[in-house]
């Protein structure tokens, strides 16, 4: 088939028109020792958040937090610790300063819907770094909001 101007024509516009796909850059691939590594960072805060919640008398008077407490009715989504009795639940996101998959788009966005999915259900949701969790900040927070909790139950 012979080649028309306008066939010239018309194929240069559809050229123009076309949107370049954009390249994205490569996941970093970490090797299976920086993995491990991450996954043990975040599993040594949650025992060392365990062992802080086991000492604090404001915690005690609460109740016991349960590790790995699964809130969800048809999901099998779990908080790192679970009050039950109280409502209150504390997750610890390791993931910000190894780029876990909890720091990409994918992984922000099934933790918002997670939370979401927890507070519509009448949870509260602190969530916490290791590093809050090792200065004892986190430890802080969760005395505070027992605190508070306390205080309405008990009609101050």
């Amino acid at each position: 088939m012979k080649r028309t101007p306008r066939m010239v024509v018309q194929g240069r516009l559809a050229g123009l028109l076309r949107v370049p796909k954009v390249a994205r850059s490569p996941r970093p691939q970490k090797t299976p020792l920086e993995r491990l590594a991450a996954k043990s960072k975040r599993e040594e805060s949650e025992q060392l958040l365990g062992f802080q919640l086991g000492l604090s008398p404001i915690v005690k008077r609460a109740g016991q937090f349960e590790p790995q407490f699964h809130f969800h009715p048809s999901r099998g989504w779990a908080f790192d610790w679970a009050l039950e009795p109280m409502m209150l639940a504390v997750e610890i996101d390791g993931g910000g300063y190894v780029a876990g998959a909890h720091s990409r788009g994918e992984g922000i966005e099934e933790d918002c819907l997670k939370r979401a999915e927890a507070m519509m259900l009448g949870w509260r949701v602190l969530v916490v770094t290791p590093r809050q969790v090792k200065r004892g900040q986190a430890l802080r927070w969760i005395e505070l909001i027992l605190q508070n909790i306390l205080a309405v139950a008990d009609g101050r």
